[in-house]
């Protein structure tokens, strides 16, 4: 069996879990285990995007123990330019003491720069092997950037959730709806990731709040002060974030009214939802692809991805 070439490194904290899960789903096409923090994989993936992968590499070192780990390194002759090495640890993997920090560096060759670093790698332990790692895809910033947007509301779905939620759904298809924009969280997500956007809201004043935060980011998004029932484009995805109930009321009629009248128009879809609406989607017609719940100390939230009637 060929060993992986590939170790991505995720941090999340415990109640992003679910969220986690399905990032990991969408990008690599399964679920991280509850303690995992290291994803081995063939696959190159650019995590620029992620709300969780803080970065991925390509493994230029395996071993089973650390001795083997020093021979293979003083063998491969590595020479850095300007590198930062780094020690990541989380969940339940063993932390790298900087003992070894220090015992490896003597095993490469070349200039270090831990402040502008051309390079960086990182030496990555789990329960069974050492790694040795350059590191050639890294989280964007962009996500934190747009939690700040100056337009927004309490009750605003946050920046890492609708991050997820426009990962989940950017191999659907390029034509995207956010549908009851609110301030435009998941918007702004969506045009980062090169979508094309679609934003509708029955209030004035959320798209209004949209568009401000749109121009703040230099970015470019269809916007509509609609309600879904007067729309009839189809798009290849969506994503509807319901009112739970503090800021806003929660108005159960009107979420089965959304179901039905979304089904027709899109592919696929994400939900966010204070209760599970998985049985009342069924109904009409949606064919269930992964159903997570979030809990937080004061809500619970429900996310749905679907697939729906638009072919």
């Amino acid at each position: 069996m060929s060993q992986p070439k590939n170790l991505y490194f995720l941090k999340l904290q415990d109640f992003h879990l679910p969220l986690a899960e399905l990032e990991s789903l969408s990008f690599f096409g399964f679920e991280i285990s509850p303690e995992q923090r290291f994803v081995l994989s063939d696959q190159g993936v650019d995590i620029s995007d992620s709300a969780f992968f803080d970065w991925g590499g390509k493994i230029l070192i395996k071993a089973d123990s650390y001795e083997q780990y020093l021979e293979a390194l003083g063998e491969a002759k590595i020479n850095v330019c300007d590198a930062r090495i780094e020690t990541p640890s989380a969940g339940n993997h063993p932390k790298v003491k900087k003992d070894v920090l220090f015992e490896v560096l003597e095993h490469i060759e070349g200039s270090f720069d831990l402040s502008q670093p051309n390079e960086r790698y990182a030496i990555c332990r789990d329960h069974h092997s050492w790694y040795f790692v350059k590191i050639f895809s890294e989280k964007s910033n962009r996500m934190f950037e747009h939690s700040k947007k100056p337009a927004t509301f309490s009750s605003a779905l946050n920046a890492t959730s609708a991050r997820v939620a426009v990962n989940i759904l950017k191999n659907a298809g390029s034509d995207f709806l956010d549908c009851g924009c609110g301030s435009g969280s998941i918007t702004l997500e969506a045009c980062h990731s090169g979508l094309n956007v679609f934003a509708i809201d029955r209030s004035a004043h959320a798209v209004s709040m949209t568009e401000t935060n749109l121009k703040h980011f230099n970015y470019t998004a269809e916007l509509y002060n609609k309600e879904l029932k007067d729309w009839n484009k189809k798009h290849d995805s969506a994503v509807i974030d319901f009112p739970y109930g503090f800021s806003c009321a929660r108005d159960e009629e009107e979420e089965l009214q959304s179901l039905s009248l979304l089904f027709p128009l899109v592919y696929q879809s994400v939900f966010f939802s204070s209760t599970d609406l998985c049985p009342q989607m069924e109904a009409i017609g949606y064919q269930i692809i992964k159903h997570k719940v979030m809990k937080y100390p004061n809500v619970t939230r429900h996310i749905i991805h679907a697939v729906a009637g638009r072919k």
